[in-house]
């Protein structure tokens, strides 16, 4: 438990590192229009991710809290085909949606190759990622890690490439990242050894059987990122894109503490499951317990280095140009704190299999910030646009664990 503890940590540490890298990079280097763009295409990306994992990750978690170990080889070779089935056709309709949201938010120049990049840097981040979420289900968070320093090492090279040459285009920071997610996924160790290209109508049948566990985790998906992004758009379109770097900018300071609730999540996706199995409530308070600890730890201990160091970090990522950064960065630390509480509760409901509430409460949260955010900041500014952020979350934070947690906890034996 220890050493997968530290490895995620660890491997989700250098995810933060290199995409506040990449980040950094573009603030430094970039238009603020250029990296309000990049910021709006990797929420993308996020996104689409999210649709694999929310169909075949979640099925596949839920079967290991009720199926024998022996049974889930098959399933996983199966899952692995339909993923990265899925990976191609999200390609082909990303692609398609970058050019569309280039047109949309004024010209860019270059549409063509940056949404051809972007869509081939989606396939690419769906085979990697799914791999990522295996080895996470069987417990190998050592070769995740493996996997991510791969991926992570050919990003740096690949960057430092692009430097050399003197440019920085969006389109050339996918085509970048595409390369290295290509590279680690095929260099590293196979997942299901032996796995095979099973017949239409088994796969046919495999996603008819994932479907009816998870049919409710999609549109939950939907509106859990739509409340978590759709912010980037609506600024974009009103304010425009140098108020969504800005947005972005400030945010991306907090990042580690977002990727450690995603560590936690992918290091804990099996415990949950057997947690689930065994409906014990007296574990169930003890894994809270260790969740706590392992998120706010960490956590604290990075935004007492973020303070110390803010002046140089400043200077260092050439934040000058962000003039409302401070002020930002304040609003958003009491939301990264809200969303990692309720973030914990709701993978927990996902275990649980949750789906329909889920989806309920992430729809009525969706339209409550719809509503603030084409209000508030018309009147107040950039800084309301957080203030529509905290008023979801706190909706969303207190349904989770006051009203649909307790319910589920009722079910479970006292001990």
């Amino acid at each position: 438990m220890i050493k997968r503890s530290l490895s995620s940590i660890a491997d989700q540490a250098l995810l933060s590192a290199l995409n506040f890298g990449v980040g950094v990079y573009l603030i430094s280097f970039a238009a603020k229009e250029v990296y309000g763009l990049y910021v709006q295409l990797f929420a993308v990306g996020v996104l689409l991710c999210g649709v694999i994992d929310a169909l075949i990750g979640n099925a596949i978690a839920n079967l290991m809290s009720r199926s024998e170990a022996n049974e889930m080889d098959a399933t996983m070779a199966d899952a692995q085909v339909l993923a990265r089935l899925l990976g191609v056709a999200l390609g082909i309709v990303s692609c398609i949606g970058a050019w569309v949201l280039q047109t949309q938010t004024g010209p860019h120049g270059h549409e063509g190759v940056t949404a051809i990049s972007f869509g081939a840097y989606i396939v690419s981040l769906t085979f990697r990622d799914f791999k990522r979420a295996s080895l996470n289900l069987r417990q190998r968070a050592t070769e995740v890690l493996r996997l991510d320093a791969t991926y992570a090492v050919m990003a740096v090279l690949g960057g430092y490439a692009m430097h050399v040459l003197g440019s920085a285009t969006v389109a050339q920071v996918f085509a970048v990242l595409c390369m290295a997610n290509a590279l680690a996924t095929v260099s590293t160790s196979s997942v299901i050894q032996g796995s095979f290209w099973a017949s239409r109508d088994v796969l046919v049948g495999r996603f008819t059987q994932f479907w009816g566990l998870t049919r409710w985790a999609l549109p939950g998906l939907a509106t859990g990122w739509l409340g978590n992004s759709v912010y980037l758009y609506i600024v974009g379109f009103s304010l425009g894109l140098a108020a969504t770097a800005e947005l972005n900018a400030s945010r991306l300071l907090l990042m580690p503490i977002t990727l450690l609730t995603v560590a936690w999540q992918q290091m804990s996706r099996a415990d949950i499951a057997r947690l689930v199995k065994n409906g014990n409530r007296s574990d169930f308070n003890r894994f809270l317990r260790r969740a706590a600890v392992v998120i706010a730890l960490p956590a604290s201990i990075y935004l007492f280095v973020l303070f110390e160091l803010f002046n140089e970090i400043v200077s260092v990522v050439s934040l000058q140009r962000y003039e409302h950064l401070t002020e930002l960065l304040r609003f958003w630390i009491v939301y990264a704190f809200m969303y990692a509480v309720k973030f914990v509760g709701t993978c927990l409901l996902v275990g649980f299999g949750a789906y329909k509430p889920l989806l309920k409460m992430s729809m009525t949260s969706l339209l409550l910030q719809v509503i603030l955010l084409y209000t508030l900041p018309g009147q107040f500014g950039v800084i309301a646009v957080i203030w529509c952020l905290w008023i979801s979350e706190f909706f969303e934070l207190t349904t989770v664990w006051f009203y649909l947690m307790p319910r589920r906890l009722r079910l479970m034996k006292a001990s």
